[in-house]
């Protein structure tokens, strides 16, 4: 049998303020088809501190999502941190990695968290270009220390100049 999701594939929240916190989720060795949003994402809706997520040795095998491919999506006042995407490999991607901060139709804090310390590594992505974004929302809100290790797209290494960043973003690495 298969099952259609017409939503996010995979998806960690804290839509409770104070509600407790979202620690030391695990997911990995998946098959995901994402035809319409997220295939691994956190938020939107996290109003509390959501860390040690890792997303791991997965494939997502077709992506015509409209919304990123692997996401954090902070919307509200929880701090993000310690987040990991590792040896996911994704076909016909066409917006590969997204961290952003800020106001959405979901959004209920009047406040936004932080994302750090987030680590894509082993990723392998292939499709009509997949692109990279990070956004801060601003120099109290930052996304800061993100890593890229060994990721691939279209079978070429990501070079710096491949990761769109605005200036609320700091301590971005890529390497080979």
């Amino acid at each position: 049998s298969s099952d259609l999701t017409m939503d996010d594939l995979v998806v960690v929240k804290t839509p409770v303020k104070n509600g407790g916190e979202s620690r030391d989720i695990t997911v990995k060795g998946c098959v995901l088809w994402n035809e319409l949003a997220h295939a691994f994402s956190l938020g939107a809706e996290m109003r509390d501190t959501v860390e040690d997520v890792h997303f791991s040795d997965s494939v997502v095998i077709h992506d015509k999502g409209r919304e990123w491919l692997l996401r954090v999506y902070q919307t509200d006042a929880g701090d993000i941190r310690n987040i990991t995407f590792d040896n996911i490999k994704a076909e016909e991607c066409r917006r590969l990695a997204s961290l952003w901060i800020g106001k959405a139709v979901w959004s209920r804090d009047t406040n936004y968290g932080h994302i750090a310390d987030i680590t894509f590594r082993n990723i392998q992505a292939t499709g009509p270009k997949p692109s990279i974004d990070l956004k801060g929302y601003d120099s109290d809100h930052e996304v800061r220390d993100v890593r890229f290790r060994k990721v691939v797209i279209n079978g070429q290494p990501l070079k710096p100049a491949g990761v769109n960043q605005n200036e609320f973003v700091q301590g971005v690495s890529v390497s080979p």
